[in-house]
Formats: C-alpha cells, sequence, structure tokens
C-alpha cells in the first residue's frame, strides 16, 4: 500500500487487521459486529507526523548540551551511530563530563515480560467458551514486581511492538466489582423497619465452602455487571457474562443433587442471577428473570418451614416474595396458586404485609378484568363486570387508609418544593415543580410506590369496565370515570413527587448510612432499581 503521507487514525485493532476502521469514538462499531473488543485508538500525540531525521536528532542534542553547560548541569552520555555504507557505523561521542563524586550512579530499570495471553488477546475472539472467567485485564497486573519503586512491565501492543509501563498501586477488578456492589445494592436493615435487602449476601460470602459453591460465581456475574454499568465501563460486559454462563452449569447441577438444592447458597445463586439479568437485560419480556424468579420461588417452597427459621433464610423469602409480587403486577401471567400462596406467609412486620395482601388482591382484579373483558359482550358478563367495578373502589378505598394509618416510621413527608419552570426548562431541572417526597428508608419507599402503582392498576380496571359496559356511549360523562380519573392524576403526582429520592436526592443520603461500603453522600443504585 503507498504511504499517502496522511496516518492512521482507525482504532489499533482495525489498524492490526488491515481494515477500514469506522472511527466511532470511544469504542469502534466494526469491533463491536465482529464481536471484538475494542483497544481503543492511538493518543493524538502519536499520529502526528514529526521529523526524526539523523540531522533533526544532531540538532537537539547539540541545543541540548549547549543549554546544559550554561545551566552548569551535566548532560547525559550518549553514543550516536549513523550508518556509514553497509556494515559499518561511526560512533560519535557528544560531550564528556565527569560527574561530581556526591552523584549516585543511575539505578537499573528492569523490564517485566508479561505473557502474550493478556486481556486484549483473550477477549478479542469471538469464542469465548474455552476462556476462563476468572482471568481479567487486573489479574495480568500481578505479574509486576514489588521489587522496585522504578519497574517497569512491558505490553505487547497489536503491533508486534512493545511499550513499558510504570508500576503503579492497582486494585483488582473482581475487587472493584465486590465492593461497587455492596456499596449500591446490599442494604443492611434499618432499625425498627423491614428487613433490608440482599442483606443474605454478607454473611455467605463469609461460609467456608463459598469457593465450592454456585454462589461464587453468581455473585461474581452480578457485581462485575454492576460494575459495567458505570460510564466507559461496557467493555466488563463481556467478563461478566463468563461469570454468569459458569454460574448457570454449577447453578444446574446444585439443582439436580437433592441436598445441594435445599442450600443456602443455592437459592441465593437463583436470585443474584435474576438481579443480574434486572441488570443486563434487554428483552422486554424479560424472559430471563421470570425464569429466575420462578426457579427461586420452586426452592423456596420446597425448603418449606426450615426458610425462615434463620436470618439468611427470612431474608431472601422476603427477597423472593416481594420480587414476584413486582412481578405479577407487571407482566399479564399470573399464578393464582402463587399468589394465594404467598399471601398466607406472613412473616414481616404488621404493616408491611398489609401493603403485600393488598397489592396481591390488587394483582388478582386485574388479571380477573382482563378475563373478563375478552369477547362480546353478554348480560351475565355486564353484571360481572359491574361487581369487579364496585370491588376495585373498594380496594382503591382499602390502599388509600393503608397510607393515612402509616405510622411515622414508614410515612413520607414533604422535604421541599420545586418552583415552575417553563417547558423548554424542565430537562434541566433537578425536579418536576411540585412538592417533593422524602422517606424514613429505600424499604419504605419502595412499599409506598408499589402501593402507588396498585390504585393507578385498581382505576385503570374501573375505567376499562365502565368503557366496556357503556360502550358504545360515552363513558367519560360518568361519576366513576370522572373519580378514577382524579385518583389516577394524583397517584401519578405522588410518583412524580417520590421520583427525586429515588435518584440521588441529598436528604436521604445523609440520613441513612445503612450500606456496608461506600459513602453516604453517593446516589446509590438500589433506590434506581427499586423505582
Amino acid at each position: 500500500m503507498v504511504n499517502t503521507g496522511h496516518p492512521s487514525r482507525a482504532c489499533k485493532l482495525c489498524r492490526a487487521r488491515r481494515i477500514k476502521c469506522d472511527e466511532t469514538k470511544p469504542f469502534c462499531l466494526k469491533c463491536a459486529k465482529s464481536k471484538r473488543v475494542c483497544p481503543g485508538y492511538r493518543d493524538a500525540f502519536e499520529i502526528n507526523l514529526r521529523d526524526e531525521t539523523q540531522s533533526t536528532i544532531r540538532k537537539a542534542k547539540s541545543a541540548a548540551l549547549r543549554k546544559a553547560i550554561r545551566e552548569g548541569r551535566a548532560p547525559e552520555q550518549e553514543a550516536e551511530v549513523e550508518p556509514q555504507g553497509q556494515g559499518q557505523t561511526k560512533t560519535c561521542r557528544i560531550a564528556e563530563w565527569t560527574p561530581p563524586p556526591q552523584l549516585q550512579p543511575p539505578r537499573k530499570q528492569q523490564i517485566i515480560a508479561v505473557p502474550e495471553d493478556d486481556w486484549l488477546d483473550r477477549h478479542s475472539t469471538s469464542s469465548s467458551s474455552d476462556v476462563s472467567p476468572s482471568m481479567s485485564y487486573a489479574s495480568s497486573l500481578s505479574y509486576i514486581s514489588n521489587s522496585s519503586p522504578e519497574t517497569y512491565v512491558s505490553f505487547k501492543d497489536l503491533e508486534g511492538g512493545s511499550y513499558g509501563m510504570p508500576q503503579t498501586l492497582q486494585t483488582p477488578l473482581d475487587q472493584q466489582a465486590t465492593c461497587f456492589f455492596l456499596a449500591n445494592y446490599v442494604l443492611a436493615p434499618p432499625t425498627g423497619v423491614g428487613r433490608g435487602i440482599l442483606t443474605f449476601v454478607l454473611p455467605l460470602l463469609n461460609i467456608p465452602n463459598f469457593q465450592y459453591s454456585p454462589l461464587q460465581s453468581a455473585f461474581s456475574a452480578v457485581s462485575m455487571a454492576a460494575l459495567a454499568g458505570r460510564p466507559n465501563s461496557r467493555r466488563l460486559f463481556s467478563m461478566a457474562h463468563l461469570h454468569y454462563s459458569k454460574a448457570l452449569e454449577d447453578l444446574t447441577r446444585a439443582m439436580q443433587d437433592k441436598v445441594a438444592v435445599r442450600q443456602d447458597t443455592t437459592l441465593a445463586s437463583a436470585i443474584l442471577l435474576a438481579f443480574y439479568e434486572g441488570l443486563v437485560s434487554d428483552d422486554v419480556e424479560m424472559s430471563g428473570f421470570k425464569k429466575h424468579i420462578s426457579g427461586a420461588t420452586a426452592i423456596v417452597k420446597l425448603r418449606g418451614s426450615q426458610q425462615t427459621q434463620t436470618g439468611v433464610g427470612l431474608s431472601m423469602f422476603e427477597f423472593v416474595r416481594a420480587t414476584s409480587v413486582r412481578q405479577y403486577t407487571f407482566f399479564a401471567n399470573i399464578s393464582i396458586e402463587d399468589l394465594t400462596w404467598w399471601a398466607r406467609q406472613a412473616v414481616c412486620d404488621t404493616v408491611g404485609h398489609q401493603a403485600l395482601v393488598l397489592n396481591l388482591q390488587t394483582t388478582l382484579i386485574r388479571a380477573e378484568a382482563d378475563r373478563l373483558l375478552k369477547g362480546a359482550r353478554t348480560t351475565d358478563k355486564i353484571d360481572k363486570a359491574l361487581k369487579l367495578l364496585q370491588h376495585a373502589r373498594k380496594m382503591d378505598d382499602e390502599l388509600g387508609l393503608w397510607f393515612d394509618k402509616c405510622p411515622p416510621a414508614w410515612r413520607k413527608v414533604v422535604s421541599g418544593s420545586a418552583a415552575d419552570v417553563p417547558d423548554d426548562k424542565i430537562a434541566f431541572v433537578s425536579a418536576y415543580p411540585g412538592p417533593i417526597y422524602d422517606y424514613p428508608n429505600v424499604w419504605a419507599a419502595g412499599k409506598h410506590i408499589n402501593t402507588h402503582v396498585s390504585r393507578l392498576l385498581l382505576n385503570q380496571v374501573v375505567v376499562r369496565c365502565i368503557a366496556w359496559v357503556c360502550a358504545p356511549s360515552d363513558h367519560t360523562l360518568t361519576k366513576e370515570y370522572i373519580d378514577a380519573n382524579k385518583v389516577g392524576k394524583e397517584q401519578v403526582a405522588d410518583i412524580i413527587s417520590s421520583t427525586p429520592y429515588f435518584f440521588g436526592w441529598t436528604g436521604d443520603a445523609l440520613s441513612t448510612p445503612y450500606f456496608p461500603c461506600g459513602t453516604s453522600e453517593m446516589p446509590k443504585g438500589l433506590a434506581e432499581d427499586l423505582h
């Protein structure tokens, strides 16, 4: 290929493969389409063409020598080699300088070669089945020697050359992922309200057989996926997927064992894999998430009464139950048997269990409406629709009473108010105009949001029933529609007023430091996930 004089601005991998690069920043799309990890682009300084002929080098060294003599410094003694025909060289000494006796001889720099199977070489290929999931870019840094502060590490780049990097203190990626997950998604139980969220993770990480259980790979997968959700960290998703694949194999073997399937680590692995799907899945139907939750529900039923005899078991039970209720709320496929079974399990505080039962009954009403309002209208179905409408309104009143009777430990408060702004400025404000709610903790806030959603679903059922009964007449003139429309707008307004709290409003960040890692001043990923 003829050199046109223009340096290539392609990414390093496309330059090594000698293909056209689309130069998309920060990562090349051609690498992504070929299922390779794009290593990035060369620095702009490296791309610029510089005059590095021998005459230019001699001029630069002469100028540096004159400047050093004027300043009284010792210039470096270097030898310059120039070609003098074939097989002949000439050595020209620039200057001779006797260093003062006080000066110590320069220390030798040690070069340590890192094996060529580094992170980039192992993850830039499309076949990842034979890749060890425990290896990472951070693990390659373990080859750096700690014998000298001036030790350098040599890496092999895509073009076959090598370059040095000064040794620095590097935290392994698995440790970063663990701390990030604990600091954002594990909520220790606040005093007097609820039992926290994912609190079973901490004691299970310290059990003796943790390394030999499916929980080890499941926790690695979900923590690495959480870390990959940060800006400019998407390349870590491939590593998280490797851990996820291994966790699936380990969990399948554990569930086929009659003894292992009843262990805490097996149930915890199913829960964390469902959490993983919630973090990384782009599937609108969330099929992977629902499969893992269904598996966790089956394990809970299999364990029976022993499930709630320990703190770890009780924490996992409440998480699976709360997640199942949310799943039934937002998805159409509802198991009446599961809903009835969950409603009978009262193992938490009275206020939280009341909200749970009411939300379950709301889900049943919505499922009944879906079945009833299909097909043609008949006299019998019209009577049933009117009864269902009254049932939905009665349930909505009970949910309204739950808000009014909340104890202080569960009650929301108005922490402030956002001023009105023009419509074209809405996207730039931190809170929607109107009141801003604050909650005692994330657990209570999640219960409030679920109850608001239940009231929205109930009033949706009211509108559907009255519209189905009144068709083809205008149902918007009826009292039932007007009341349902009013209540629905109130619930939407309350949810909007709660949004700043879930997305890092500083009031709660300073008052509920219940996370085992990190600082309480930073917004937490758990609040956004619950929202």
